[in-house]
């Protein structure tokens, strides 16, 4: 019988692994499917090299792609044997950027998160460039560009004074965001997840039965392919 510990790296093999085929079925993750077409809308293959550098023709919806990816990589991982960063952190989108981001040492990387965060709001449940939240909540005016500039995240010199007028519009009130380096970064994630759990350091957040929880929230079927 296998034990729970290797029952649980099977779990993961099979959420982080490519599609299986039996009989006449094939059994896929909901993490594989949203990876394969995240990719495919910003310009990637099915292991994540870049084949079009172009601008995509959907930015906003392939990055919203990679925002849900990361919610469900903080809800279902952490990093087996070390303290946990992302232990006391409300947000499951936020869990996995403590937890697995890679930042530079000079980065402001609460700050940087937080405008993360906010934007994936303002993308999944307004398809809006800005979060105005009430008061000790968030306020941010996004500018995004697929183009790099060197920064994933460029903070703005002041806050957005929550004006609306074109005369409140200034760039330095803005939180500008590089789309395609948040891809990148989010694409790093993932490559940490396959090689964490390669090693067999990556473990599930859920109870008990974490094996189970796991495949029976996030595997699916769906007849084979002709």
């Amino acid at each position: 019988m296998a034990t729970s510990a290797n029952t649980e790296r099977e779990a993961i093999k099979r959420h982080l692994g490519d599609v299986e085929v039996i009989g006449n079925f094939q059994i896929f993750s909901g993490f594989r499917q949203g990876l394969s077409e995240a990719r495919t809308v910003t310009g990637r293959n099915e292991k994540g090299e870049i084949v079009n550098d172009e601008k995509p023709l959907k930015p906003w919806l392939g990055t919203l792609g990679y925002m849900a990816l990361l919610d469900q990589i903080g809800t279902c991982f952490r990093r087996k044997g070390v303290e946990d960063a992302g232990r006391h952190i409300p947000h499951d989108f936020k869990k996995a950027l403590y937890r697995f981001g890679k930042f530079e040492a000079s980065d402001d990387k609460g700050k940087i998160i937080d405008a993360l965060y906010a934007l994936r709001c303002s993308f999944a449940h307004d398809s809006a460039l800005l979060n105005c939240t009430p008061a000790g909540g968030y306020n941010y005016r996004f500018s995004v560009v697929w183009e790099t500039n060197g920064k994933m995240v460029s903070l703005p010199m002041q806050d957005w004074d929550k004006g609306f007028s074109p005369g409140h519009h200034y760039p330095e009130r803005m939180t500008k965001v590089s789309l395609k380096l948040f891809v990148d970064f989010a694409e790093d994630i993932c490559s940490t997840l396959f090689e964490l759990a390669d090693r067999d350091e990556l473990e599930i957040c859920f109870g008990v039965d974490a094996a189970a929880e796991l495949t029976g929230r996030y595997l699916y079927s769906s007849p084979k392919l002709k």
